[in-house]
């Protein structure tokens, strides 16, 4: 069954919304409090939690007190504004995919082509095959336009 571009941008949105949370969940993100609590001292110092790759954010909400650590509640709720803030990320990056991908479908002149488009972080890089260079550049132009996109890496070739 052949869908319509919008729909599967809407169904790949979708599918990153339930599958991210039990993705987060099962990442390692925050573990166990004990674990990264070095000193046994019942706090986590922001140099213990930066063992947490970009925590930093999180860590700063949370500090409720302002007292440069995390009790064990605090850190309960860092992980929550941490597990937010990365699915925020891939969200946006999908549907940032899907847009381009709605839009590549939606040219006339591409429509015969399979363009793959794939988004980090706003950047998208298309790839694929196309018979002429004013086709790339149409592809190129697409992608630069959708909102959200921060940068087009170029991996299409002429054949």
């Amino acid at each position: 069954m052949k869908r319509k571009p919008t729909t599967q941008a809407i169904l790949a949105a979708t599918f990153a919304l339930v599958a991210l949370p039990a993705a987060a969940a099962s990442s390692g993100r925050a573990g166990d409090f004990a674990a990264l609590d070095a000193n046994h001292d019942g706090y986590l110092s922001k140099s213990e939690a930066g063992k947490l790759q970009g925590f930093d954010k999180a860590f700063s909400e949370a500090d409720a007190n302002h007292d440069g650590r995390l009790d064990h509640d605090e850190f309960v709720k860092a992980g929550a504004i941490y597990d937010r803030m990365r699915l925020g990320k891939y969200v946006d990056d999908s549907v940032i995919t899907a847009k381009v991908k709605a839009k590549l479908v939606a040219e006339e002149k591409l429509k015969g082509f399979d363009i793959s488009v794939e988004t980090d972080h706003g950047r998208v890089l298309l790839s694929g095959f196309v018979n002429s260079p004013q086709l790339r550049t149409r592809a190129l132009q697409i992608a630069s336009s959708v909102e959200g996109v921060r940068g087009v890496h170029d991996g299409i070739v002429v054949q």
